[in-house]
């Protein structure tokens, strides 16, 4: 097309081709093509003959990338990096990542310092999103089972304290439900973003034992006892 408008025109081009392909070529579009093959040849000049452009560049779509190519291109680095050694990527980390990146770069780009770049969440999870990050749960040793049985078990096992209260004539405000859980020193999350289909998701910190153990208790009559807290120590 960009051939045949340059010896006829782009009127003649555009009535030639609509035959030719059975539907309306606007004259304009010839043009626009017309003036990429130009640009082609011109860049190409001396390197190669007309008749080795045989197709042009496609123009990019969609809206232009909120950091320019360069600086999107260093914060998905240093997120992909981060999850390699097990780091926690969340859209709060991504933000804070592409601030510091821009700041050494140069910070007048930022909107608080009269740039154009408003570091947004849901500019975090479209960036994770453009890197095929998705939210997963830190992968563990092992995984919990579940009885098979659960519902039989249970009955079972509060058939048996029926029993014991009714038998030792037990009050019921010294019927207590209490379980245990460890409290983490330095907290850490069991969730980051990842890419999508990964088998294992490794996170810095998601295995740290070092805990404190805190004692929750109810009793029959709904009453909620002090929460006991069990640190490691001597007598």
């Amino acid at each position: 097309m960009a051939k045949y408008a340059c010896q006829h025109g782009a009127q003649a081009a555009s009535n030639y081709y609509s035959v030719k392909l059975g539907k309306k070529v606007n004259k304009s579009t010839i043009h626009s093509i017309k003036l990429a093959y130009l640009k082609r040849v011109k860049e190409n000049k001396g390197d190669s003959s007309d008749d080795d452009i045989t197709e042009l560049p496609p123009k990019k779509r969609g809206r232009p990338l909120l950091l320019g190519k360069n600086l999107d291109k260093q914060v998905q680095l240093y997120l992909r990096k981060m999850r390699e050694n097990g780091g926690v990527v969340t859209a709060s980390v991504v933000v804070a990542a592409a601030r510091g990146i821009v700041m050494s770069r140069d910070r007048t780009q930022l909107a608080e310092f009269g740039g154009h770049i408003q570091l947004t969440r849901q500019w975090a999870y479209h960036l994770l999103s453009r890197m095929n990050f998705v939210k997963w749960k830190a992968t563990t040793a092992k995984s919990k089972q579940t009885l098979a049985d659960f519902a039989a078990a249970k009955a079972a096992f509060l058939n048996d304290v029926v029993a014991v209260v009714t038998m030792d004539d037990i009050p019921p405000e010294l019927v207590l439900n209490w379980d245990q859980t460890g409290i983490h020193l330095v907290p850490a999350s069991t969730w980051t973003m990842d890419r999508e289909g990964s088998r294992r998701v490794e996170i810095s910190g998601a295995n740290d034992k070092r805990q404190i153990t805190a004692v929750l208790c109810g009793s029959l009559t709904g009453d909620f006892l002090p929460l006991q807290l069990i640190y490691k120590g001597k007598t």
